[in-house]
């Protein structure tokens, strides 16, 4: 099968329409919006009278509301039982991550990062959790970009031990880590939320997706995370008490 390698308007060919049910549960109820970044990371950063600072590649402006703002949310995918109560355990185990994440520059120096340190002698089940919540972001990232989403995803959220054609990998960005030094050197907090753009991989003999690839990224560690239809595998971070954090320019573009 030969591919190709697209991104942005070049991958409007292989969209679909927006969703009208639920991409975890098909409930047709009302769908609601999964947020990008989580409300808690939002709200920590938030400045005080001046609310958040959002940018891409050509705009920069000024959030107003870490709950409702388009630029935190995706579009709706999601029914409010699912987003709201089936995936608590999820969000809850993110935060904790985060929230170490957040407060140990230190990994930058580490090859690994101990899940125990995390989340204590219950790391088997949280770091499952935590890849849940990652796999609640994918799909509703896949979804707002209009692809379908794979059905593992939602096998993976309702139990199953793997999504076994997404793959998640930890990682260490040093451009990042660079910005948080200077911002420090500067007498600035350079902590911040990234998600890197999308990028497809097509077959062009049967005109379909057959890769998408991504990350989100805390301060400067993120996880890398690619669906790939024809499966080349990359062990899961969550598989392992001392889950790796790669460096960034070592994995794969897609």
């Amino acid at each position: 099968m030969s591919e190709e390698m697209l991104t942005g308007a070049d991958l409007d060919p292989y969209r679909c329409p927006a969703l009208t049910a639920c991409w975890w549960c098909g409930s047709s109820g009302p769908l609601t919006h999964e947020h990008k970044f989580k409300k808690s990371d939002l709200v920590r950063m938030w400045e005080p009278g001046g609310g958040l600072v959002w940018g891409d590649s050509v705009d920069l402006r000024r959030i107003r509301s870490a709950r409702k703002s388009r630029e935190v949310r995706f579009d709706p995918g999601m029914c409010g039982p699912c987003n709201n109560d089936r995936s608590q355990p999820f969000d809850r185990a993110y935060e904790a991550f985060s929230n170490y994440v957040w407060d140990h520059p230190e990994l930058s120096q580490q090859a690994s990062l101990d899940m125990s340190a995390v989340y204590g002698l219950d790391w088997p089940r949280q770091v499952r959790n935590l890849a849940r919540y990652f796999a609640k972001h994918i799909g509703s990232r896949i979804a707002h970009d209009r692809f379908p989403v794979p059905p593992s995803l939602g096998r993976f959220l309702d139990g199953a031990h793997y999504a076994h054609d997404v793959q998640m990998v930890l990682f260490k960005s040093d451009p990042h880590y660079q910005m948080y030094l200077q911002a420090r050197r500067d007498g600035l907090d350079g902590r911040g939320l990234w998600m890197e753009p999308a990028l497809g991989m097509v077959s062009t003999s049967t005109q379909r997706l057959t890769r998408y690839s991504s990350s989100l990224i805390i301060n400067f560690v993120g996880v890398f995370y690619r669906w790939n239809l024809l499966l080349d595998p990359l062990d899961p971070f969550y598989n392992y008490q001392g889950a790796l954090l790669h460096w960034r320019h070592d994995l794969p573009v897609t």
